[in-house]
């Protein structure tokens, strides 16, 4: 196994992607498990996640896919809705939103730990999309900025 694929599956790297996951406070993935579930056995679930992932014997679970209803204009009602009808899921009034398991959740985000800072070296200053720290906020700041 080479180092970065050691750090992935270290348990102190898993022990901060979980920390990551449940700062979001996200749902249950398709596998019915909350957060506050993975939690009460969190060490023997990391550990079992750890040697999955350095046995290559890690595979994520579908996801759990829902309507999220849209207001006019296209955005998401984020609060006080009901799960639409069959009927009315076929029109565009409503996005799907893709919930991995909380355990696929860790998985990402041990990946993404053990190789940001690789990445990070690569990417163009300019770039602010999917980046930690940076988004459409410092995109705009960064327009204005040049713009003066």
């Amino acid at each position: 196994m080479n180092d970065l694929f050691t750090r992935v599956c270290e348990l102190q790297n898993l022990k901060i992607a979980f920390e990551r996951v449940a700062e979001n406070h996200g749902c249950r993935g398709s596998d019915g498990v909350t957060i506050s579930e993975f939690h009460r056995s969190l060490n023997a679930n990391l550990q079992e996640l750890g040697f999955d992932l350095a046995q290559q014997r890690y595979h994520p679970w579908p996801l759990l896919r829902f309507p999220i209803p849209k207001r006019a204009g296209g955005q998401s009602i984020a609060n006080d809705w009901e799960l639409p009808t069959e009927s009315e899921v076929e029109r565009p009034k409503f996005r799907f939103l893709s919930v991995p398991t909380v355990r696929d959740r860790v998985a990402q985000s041990a990946v993404f730990l053990a190789t940001r800072e690789l990445f990070e070296a690569e990417f163009e200053s300019v770039s602010h999309a999917y980046r930690e720290g940076r988004g459409v906020h410092t995109a705009i700041e960064k327009i204005l900025e040049w713009r003066k």
